[in-house]
């Protein structure tokens, strides 16, 4: 019996393709990177919660939507699989 119950039909979770493996892994170390030192500064009171709209805004110019947009990609892929 499969995942999830279904006799004969695996449930797989989706790979991503080789370019957006790539694309991850270059916005995630940036992303992480800053979120890290945003998160630093926060707690330490170096930067102010009244600038969280920037703070975000510089995560998305890193690429934050684009990693959003990936796993939504997958996610939405194994949605599909599931149904079937």
């Amino acid at each position: 019996m499969g995942i999830g119950g279904k006799r004969g039909k695996e449930n797989y979770f989706p790979v991503p393709t080789q370019e957006q493996v790539q694309q991850q892994l270059e916005i995630n170390t940036d992303l992480n990177t800053q979120s890290n030192q945003l998160a630093t500064q926060l707690i330490l009171g170096q930067i102010s919660m009244k600038d969280w709209d920037s703070h975000i805004q510089s995560l998305k110019d890193l690429g934050l939507d684009d990693i959003i947009e990936i796993d939504q990609t997958l996610l939405d892929r194994y949605k599909k699989t599931v149904k079937d």
